[in-house]
């Protein structure tokens, strides 16, 4: 019954709606047109007062003799559309719109809108004849003029009251339809509003037990979807029906994947037949299955299920469907089989184990022990367990004395919960005699709750019997050494004293008239005895080292000092071989220093010698730089670069070792004992650094080393250029590009503008090519310097050369003095640089 009212109401409903939608769609076409024609009657005000404004227009330019036909032309197109739309409101027909588009107009139908219309019709035309008058004169006749215009003003006042009107009218029309739409929707929301209530009756109860019945469903879905057992329903046949999410998280099967099949797809073979008959035979029966089965995922890995399963049967009794609820127990049969093996290992860890293991518990009684313990001890198992260890096993001290049972670790590990480990106590046998021990006891906890400890023990008789020999041995060392050291004092004193005289008698003999024989032989005497000199200073060097002896000084220093004794000590030997020395010191490095000036040079002057032995042709370059600022000082870096043979790495690696030079071959070559390095290495460690090496194969080699050094700010001192030469322009002529470098650096540093020129010959060229714009004041050059002109000759080229302003000569050698100006004694110049400083 309540389904034949509710298709009845819906079809009234449907049949009423349909109805109201085509009656408003109707009326809101009515308001559309009305709309249009209270536009268009709005217009016509507008295009009689146009008609007006035309006439104007032409009345004053054919006063002014000019051109009327664009007013003319105005005048018609207004008066041609008024005229079109006024008979749109008498007849009905299509008009143009404001833009241009064409708009249908319908005739007005109220009795007043038609009177307004056809009075409106009459003025106009009697308006109309007299623009037509007006267009069709031509000539500017003021009297004719202006009594049309006269009359056109009063027709035109007629027709926007008229106009007035009509829109009024129309507007009035519009507002009745509107308020008939208006009541129309009213109605019909109404009849809505009955329905729905209508609706609402009918279906109320329904709607309760539909809810009640999906609330229900509802809940028994979210239960199973959110469930963390697998839930699994099959049919009668043992066809899948339903999987929950948890099924597809642990099988790995998605749930389209398992639709459609068989429980048997998850059987791993792991276990006998009878299980899946008896199962079977239970749930067919109607009875309840529950077991543990083994299944596999769809990735093979095998794992372990709690199950419950159980018939579903219709109301006739009939078995329709099962279902299955699996919980995943293969954590907790994992963790009791690791329980188990765990306390298998712990068993045979006791057994098998070299210390000894015992426990204790609250009471201080010994609660397990391995066999290793009783071997030790000396006692059998059930003669401890039980048993108070304390008393048993470690009542007194090694002297004898008891052993308080309140300090004894093994007791405060769990009366305290701390755990200790002790390296100097005994542990008693049965027999009575005791041995030492290290032992450690651990607390053992239950919760929050101390309920024993652990002892592991070690019978260290032999260690300790070891410890003392080993004591013995490095006192008897100790003593060696020092002997050592002693001997190689006295014998460096004894060593050097005569050696001293040897070199000192050679050199005064150098001084002498002697023949070339002779001088060849004391010069050998004298290198030969500088060199065992050398050996002994080396050996005596690292045997303090060695014994931990050689003090690092700390006194303040200047850097340039050390540079400078470096530079005596290695220019003659790098002349010698016509290598360059360059210096190149860091614009930012500190010159007054605080450390230690003897053991810094030391180390550059050997990476310095090393350099020289192994460079045949080229350059040394020393360089220092500042690594890093330091709290105290500042981290000096030094390094002394080579154009030598170069080293592999694997040479490398020997490096800075007792007694080790870079392979056989180089002792045999260039001799020396293969301390240097390695002494090197010692102080600059001494004084906070480090050292190390970069080189290739024939490319030469760079040695570094580092030092940490305080810095006396009171002392140190800017150098500064006397105002009349900063901005000076000078010209650097070297062959040595780093020398150039250097040089250009340093010079740029104090204000002077430079160039370079690598070869006398190129700085004659720029020396030209400045004179008479900005000239060079001064030029530093090299004096050994490749080709046919050196320092000197290009000096004299200068000299000669016709020049405005001649520059000032400065040489830059690393020679002597004295020596330039014996090898310059005909040049006019007296200016020389020390290039290694």
């Amino acid at each position: 019954m309540n389904s034949r009212v509710a298709i009845v109401a819906t079809g009234l409903f449907l049949v009423f709606t349909i109805s109201a939608l085509s009656l408003s769609y109707l009326l809101s076409w009515r308001l559309e047109e009305q709309a249009v024609a209270i536009n268009l009657a709005g217009r016509q005000r507008m295009l009689s007062q146009r008609t007006i404004k035309a006439l104007l227009q032409i009345r004053a330019a054919r006063a002014a003799d000019t051109d009327d036909r664009a007013y003319l032309e105005e005048l018609r197109l207004a008066s041609d559309l008024f005229d079109d739309t006024l008979r749109g409101f008498s007849v009905g027909h299509s008009t143009r719109g404001g833009s241009g588009q064409e708009l249908f107009l319908p005739a007005v139908t109220t009795p007043v809108a038609r009177a307004v219309v056809s009075d409106a019709t009459a003025v106009w035309q009697d308006y109309h004849g007299q623009i037509l008058q007006v267009i069709a004169t031509q000539a500017a006749d003021d009297t004719a003029m202006d009594s049309a215009l006269k009359h056109a003003g009063l027709n035109n006042l007629r027709l926007l009251n008229l106009m007035n009107d009509l829109t009024t009218e129309l507007e009035g029309l519009a507002q009745r339809e509107a308020h008939h739409l208006r009541v129309y929707q009213a109605v019909f929301s109404l009849f809505a509003m009955v329905c729905f209530v209508c609706a609402l009756v009918l279906f109320r109860r329904r709607d309760v037990a539909i809810s009640l019945a999906e609330q229900g469903l509802r809940k028994l879905s979210l239960a199973v979807e959110h469930s963390p057992a697998t839930v699994v329903i099959t049919d009668r046949d043992g066809t899948i029906e339903y999987v929950n999410p948890a099924f597809t998280q642990i099988t790995g099967y998605t749930t389209e994947e398992a639709l459609g099949q068989n429980p048997r797809v998850l059987k791993s073979g792991m276990q006998s037949d009878e299980i899946y008959a008896d199962m079977w035979q239970t749930i067919i029966t109607g009875g309840t299955w529950r077991g543990e089965l083994c299944n596999r995922k769809k990735s093979g890995e095998l794992y372990w299920e709690s199950a419950s399963i159980s018939p579903i049967m219709n109301d006739e009794g009939a078995v329709t469907h099962f279902a299955a609820v699996k919980e995943d127990i293969t954590e907790r049969r994992e963790a009791s089989q690791v329980l188990a093996a765990a306390e298998e290992r712990s068993r045979l860890l006791l057994e098998s184990a070299g210390e000894g293991i015992f426990g204790v518990n609250s009471e201080g009684q010994v609660s397990f022990i391995n066999p290793a313990a009783l071997l030790m001890l000396g006692f059998r198992e059930e003669e401890l367990l039980g048993k108070g260890i304390h008393e048993l096993i470690h009542h007194s001290r090694a002297d004898g004395s008891p052993y308080p049972v309140t300090y004894c670790p093994m007791r405060l590990a769990f009366t305290e919960g701390s755990a200790h480990a002790v390296d100097d106590e005994v542990l008693w046998r049965k027999d009575g005699t005791s041995f030492a021990v290290d032992y450690s006891a651990t607390p053992i906890r239950q919760g929050e709750e101390l309920v024993g400890s652990v002892v592991t023990f070690r019978d260290v008789t032999d260690r300790k019997e070891a410890e003392e020999n080993l004591q013995r041995a490095m006192t008897e060392a100790e003593a060696a050494n020092e002997a050592k050291s002693t001997f190689l004092a006295n014998m460096s004193h004894e060593i050097r004293t005569p050696m001293n005289a040897i070199i000192g008698m050679a050199h005064l003999a150098l001084r002498t008239d002697l023949d070339t024989k002779q001088k060849d032989y004391v010069d050998k005497i004298e290198g030969s005895g500088q060199h065992l000199l050398g050996i002994i200073n080396d050996i005596l060097d690292f045997s303090k080292i060695e014994a931990g002896k050689l003090d690092i000084e700390t006194v303040d220093f200047s850097l340039d000092d050390v540079m400078d004794n470096v530079s005596s000590l290695i220019g003659a030997k790098a002349a010698e071989k016509n290598l360059e020395l360059l210096f190149d010191i860091q614009a930012d490095v500190p010159r007054d220093l605080r450390g230690d000036p003897l053991r810094t040079g030391q180390i550059i002057i050997n990476y310095s010698n090393n350099a020289v032995k192994f460079t045949d042709e080229g350059e040394i370059l020393v360089r220092v730089l500042k690594e890093r600022d330091i709290e105290d000082g500042v981290v000096l870096r030094f390094e002394v670069q080579d154009t030598g043979i170069g080293m592999s790495e694997e040479q490398q690696t020997r490096l800075f070792q007792s007694f080790q030079q870079a392979d056989s071959s180089t002792t045999r070559r260039f001799g020396g004992t293969g301390l240097g390095l390695a002494i090197s290495k010692s102080l600059a460690v001494l004084m906070g650094g480090d050292v190390g090496v970069e080189s290739q194969p024939r490319a030469g080699s760079t040695f570094w080393f580092t030092a940490r050094m305080g810095v006396t700010e009171a002392k140190q001192k800017t150098t500064t250029i006397e105002p009349d030469l900063r901005s000076c322009r000078v010209l650097v002529v070297d062959d040595n590009p780093h020398a150039r470098q250097i040089m250009s650096a340093m010079l740029t540093s104090l204000t002077f503008r430079v160039d370079e020129a690598p070869s006398g010959e190129e700085a004659l060229e720029l020396v030209l090519a400045a004179d008479g714009t900005d000239p060079y004041e001064i030029i530093f050059a090299d004096w050994k310097m490749p080709g046919g002109m050196d320092g000197i000759e290009t000096i004299r080229q200068v000299q000669a050369l016709p020049l405005t302003v001649a520059p000032k000569p400065i040489m830059v050698t690393a020679y002597g003095r004295t020596e330039v100006i014996e090898a310059a004694h005909d040049c006019w110049h007296r200016h020389h640089s020390g290039k290694a400083g």
